[in-house]
């Protein structure tokens, strides 16, 4: 199984912290759609004993908002299929340390995608994609934000830290094996 290390990571997102995500599998082949119910279109289907990734137990409709942990794709699963494994908790306190001043008055993130493969963080209600090596500066206005990251193969990773006023922060992204 692969895990995700972060130095210094950032991502933000509409989750909410106070939700405790979960991993799972699907019971079955099962079909992964863009919404909470049968009229949403399927964007692939999900085959039984995949892993999986729930932002929540709060199903909407009976779907559960899941991520395909193999593929890192987003989607909604119907609760019937999902057998719940294990709680994952957010990380908290300090994921990254301020990297010096930024020129601007906002938080500025500096963000490495130092693997070999794609990488998706999440900012409100935005995704960013990061090819393989690539990095990125994101401004954003200081406050207390959740963060997401996740790419095919690994666990997502979450939490939240405030963002100062007038601070740069780096991360660097990479993936340990265990």
């Amino acid at each position: 199984m692969k895990t995700l290390l972060f130095a210094f990571i950032i991502v933000i997102s509409n989750f909410s912290l106070n939700a405790q995500s979960y991993l799972g599998y699907a019971t079955k082949n099962v079909n992964l759609r863009q919404g909470p119910g049968t009229n949403y279109e399927i964007d692939t289907v999900v085959k039984q004993n995949a892993q999986l990734f729930l932002f929540s137990l709060d199903a909407e409709n009976n779907f559960y908002h899941v991520i395909d942990v193999s593929t890192n794709i987003e989607g909604y699963i119907h609760q019937d299929f999902v057998k719940i494994l294990e709680e994952i908790k957010a990380q908290k306190g300090e994921l990254f340390m301020a990297d010096g001043n930024s020129t601007s008055e906002n938080p500025e993130l500096v963000i490495n995608n130092n693997t070999t493969i794609a990488m998706t963080l999440r900012i409100g209600d935005e995704k960013f994609y990061f090819t393989p090596q690539e990095s990125k500066k994101i401004v954003l206005t200081p406050s207390e934000y959740d963060f997401m990251a996740s790419a095919p193969g690994v666990i997502p990773y979450y939490g939240s830290q405030y963002l100062n006023s007038n601070f740069r922060y780096t991360w660097t992204f990479i993936i340990v094996e265990k």
